[in-house]
Parts: structure tokens; sequence; C-alpha cells
């Protein structure tokens, strides 16, 4: 299944006057695997946390944001398997 994660508060060194972002796109078996793997790819500070909901209950200006803004990110990042779609770059030593 399909998850869209959401990054929730606002930090100035990640998502400057933004209380929610859309963050990526999961592909996983669970609500908490998807959560998981977008945590341990993405940067949260003290007052952040994430969110997963299923693609099909997802807001439709939200998906297209996070496929938009990937494009350029999924050319050129060493692409985790499970992540589908993200706004921000993965880092260069992500295992997949």
């Amino acid at each position: 299944m399909e998850y869209l994660v959401y990054r929730y508060g606002s930090n100035k060194l990640n998502q400057p006057m933004r209380y929610e972002l859309p963050l990526c796109v999961v592909v996983a078996g669970s609500r908490a695997e998807a959560l998981k793997v977008a945590q341990s790819y993405h940067q949260l500070y003290r007052n952040q946390f994430l969110e997963a909901v299923p693609v099909s209950r997802a807001k439709r200006k939200d998906l297209d944001e996070v496929y938009v803004r990937s494009w350029g990110y999924n050319a050129t990042a060493k692409q985790h398997p499970q992540i589908i779609a993200t706004v921000e770059p993965l880092p260069s030593d992500c295992s997949v």
C-alpha cells in the first residue's frame, strides 16, 4: 500500500514558515512501517513529527506537490526502494 507522509512542525532549517509539509510517498505494509521508513531518511527536529495517510485518502494537491518537487531529486539521489517520491533529497549514504 502507498502512504503519503507529512511532516508537521515549522523549523527554519528544513521547513520554514510552514507547519504542514507533504514529505514523501512510501510503499509499505502498514502505516507504522511507512513512518519508520520516512523517519530514517528525513530530518526531524524536536518540534516536528510525522503522520502517514493512505494515498487513496490524501489530498490531490499534496500528492501533486510531492511528485512535482521530487522530479529533480529522483534523478540524482540514491533512491530508497520504498520511497517513490520525496520533496527532499535522500542522503547519499542511504543503503538500499
